[in-house]
């Protein structure tokens, strides 16, 4: 008996090679079908994965699909006791997801994640296995279970499938293009389809962004990638939410429900990775099940947003280099300054309105709890100058500082996801940001000319109200609900990750017995 769908034609899947899919719940139903799983469980499988595929705002990456799908038949078959045939197992057969005929649901083989022989890093460390005592900063180093990191905007490469053609890096933009960044942004913000990297993909980080990070995990502590160490790349310009649940499946689905040895995860997050991990484990998977991770690292995360969002998404708010640079990664920003590209300020401004995700790093009612205000108001007489105070007055209402009638619904729906996500961080964690480094960009001026007044009516230059924080997070947004300052003048928003100082927690929080003990 063939189960009921609905029409989801305008939903994709990605595939391994970069190519977009049409996601076919009927196909779904099909493969079901044919490995002789009762109709009413079906039926809610489908539907369960119909719903997520179409709740989200983003394409799903075919490996992730398949790795959700398979744990929503493990679920539904546990809980079916009397169902007549054969117990849903193994790989579906006949017409994918995608499509075509192929031994999966999405038309893809699952690459799980590898395992060694004899039960492999999933199952705990094997004797044979076992590398002779490793100590690092006083503390003795065993890894126990797996770490998955989660890199900020901008920092996972993004890809573009044409018909025909192999795949084309667009972000960053590749040496062999001529037109260079600010091309790169301007067609970033045309909303085409681009993907990130997939599983096992080591190059999936923007170039420079983490080395030093990468190579302190993989050398000095031994974790070896795509083993007990991954890499999440997601599309920063999607919603942190649609990414979070993502990585929720990221985790159950794709990396623990193979290595049953392993009952979480540890997380390590920088910058907008935080609110992707938050969403992880708040929203959950594609049962609503929270990410199951063990301790959460957050380096330089905006936990209640960063006011130089707002400058990037009104038009009329002006921006310096420096200050663009801080919304780059830094290496990114030198290389394409280097380039001599004219213009590319106002393409990354663009690029900003263009993505959802910074609409989500917009200051909270969390934020204006504690700081009140990111607009003051000068009018003639400096009697009547003003605050613009609290959220909804600075977004929504006052007439000086609102924004523009299309872009409200999108800021409201961003709110209301922040306000989803709470002020407090989940579960286990450990916060670490820097204060006091250089001036953070966290106030502007909103200038209305009169008679007397002889600047032009509209915004001034933002500057720092006396805060801080790292140049791009102040120091209220970093702290969070309370957190570790890491020192060192030079240790910015983007260079945080990668300093002695950040290792050394991670090695206390992640290995917290000293030596000898």
């Amino acid at each position: 008996m063939r189960v009921p769908v609905r029409d989801l034609g305008r939903s994709r899947l990605i595939m391994s090679d970069g190519e977009l899919r049409p996601y076919n719940p009927a196909a779904v139903a099909r493969a079901l079908d044919d490995r002789g799983i009762p109709t009413t469980a079906a039926a809610r499988i489908v539907d369960t994965m119909s719903r997520w595929v179409d709740r989200l705002g983003t394409d799903v990456p075919a490996y992730l699909f398949d790795a959700a799908l398979e744990s929503n038949i493990k679920a539904l078959a546990e809980s079916v006791d009397d169902s007549p045939g054969p117990k849903p197992n193994g790989n579906a057969r006949g017409e994918t997801a995608g499509g075509t005929e192929t031994g999966t649901t999405t038309g893809e083989k699952p690459k799980p994640p590898e395992r060694k022989p004899g039960g492999g890093l999933g199952d705990g460390p094997q004797p044979s296995d076992a590398p002779g005592p490793v100590h690092i900063y006083g503390h003795h180093i065993e890894i126990t279970r797996p770490l998955v990191f989660v890199p900020g905007i901008l920092g996972s490469k993004l890809y573009r499938k044409r018909v025909g053609h192999a795949r084309e890096q667009i972000f960053p933009p590749s040496p062999m293009v001529d037109d260079g960044w600010k091309s790169s942004f301007q067609r970033l913000s045309m909303k085409d389809h681009f993907v990130p990297a997939g599983p096992g993909e080591p190059m999936g980080l923007t170039d420079g962004a983490y080395d030093e990070l990468v190579a302190f995990l993989t050398g000095d502590l031994g974790f070896k990638l795509n083993e007990n160490f991954w890499i999440f790349a997601y599309n920063w310009m999607e919603s942190n939410k649609d990414s979070g649940q993502l990585l929720a499946v990221f985790i159950n689905d794709y990396i623990l429900a193979h290595h049953p040895g392993w009952p979480s995860v540890d997380v390590i997050s920088h910058s907008m990775g935080g609110i992707v991990l938050r969403a992880a484990i708040k929203i959950g998977d594609t049962r609503g099940q929270p990410a199951k991770v063990g301790r959460s690292m957050y380096l330089a995360s905006p936990h209640y947003g960063a006011p130089k969002s707002y400058f990037f998404l009104k038009p009329d708010v002006p921006i310096l280099g420096g200050m663009a640079s801080s919304f780059l990664a830094e290496a990114a920003w030198k290389h394409a300054r280097d380039q001599g590209e004219p213009g590319l300020e106002e393409g990354v401004k663009r690029l900003a309105r263009s993505c959802r995700s910074v609409y989500e790093l917009l200051p909270d009612e969390y934020y204006f709890d504690e700081k009140k205000t990111i607009v003051k108001v000068n009018t003639a007489f400096y009697s009547n100058d003003y605050d613009v105070s609290g959220l909804a007055a600075t977004y929504y209402t006052d007439p000086n500082s609102k924004f523009d009638e299309n872009q409200i619904p999108i800021v409201r729906e961003a709110m209301d996801f922040k306000a989803q996500l709470g002020k407090q961080l989940p579960g286990d964690y450990r916060v670490l940001y820097n204060q006091d480094v250089q001036p953070t960009n966290d106030l502007v001026w909103y200038i209305i000319r009169t008679a007397i007044n002889p600047y032009s009516t509209g915004f001034g230059q933002p500057f720092d109200s006396g805060q801080h924080g790292d140049g791009t997070v102040p120091t209220v947004s970093g702290q969070g609900p309370g957190g570790t300052v890491i020192p060192g003048p030079g240790i910015t928003h983007c260079a945080l990750p990668n300093v002695e100082p950040t290792f050394e927690q991670i090695v206390d929080y992640l290995f917290p017995n000293p030596k000898g003990k």
